[in-house]
């Protein structure tokens, strides 16, 4: 996961924020201002595209089998992302 968002433009890596936690921006203090903090679980089935729960900072995460595949994955996500539902 980490290594995919290495490789995110900070437009994606803002769009990532926002899709985990409903904000684009982090607080002042940044990620040790987050209340929840972020957290990243794995579950669901490979072919899902990733989802959150904004409420807690959860970001979901299927088992993916390759960096590829997330990459594919998140980029749809982001893409379509628009806080409370996709386009």
């Amino acid at each position: 996961f980490w290594e995919v968002v290495e490789e995110l433009s900070s437009e994606d890596r803002a769009k990532l924020i926002h899709f985990i936690t409903g904000s684009s921006r982090l607080p002042t203090r940044g990620f040790a201002g987050l209340s929840p903090q972020i957290s990243i679980s794995v579950a669901g089935k490979a072919h899902l595209l990733p989802q959150a729960h904004t409420c807690v900072n959860n970001l979901v995460l299927p088992p993916y089998t390759s960096k590829q595949t997330m990459q594919e994955k998140m980029e749809i996500a982001l893409s379509n992302d628009q806080g409370f539902g996709f386009r």
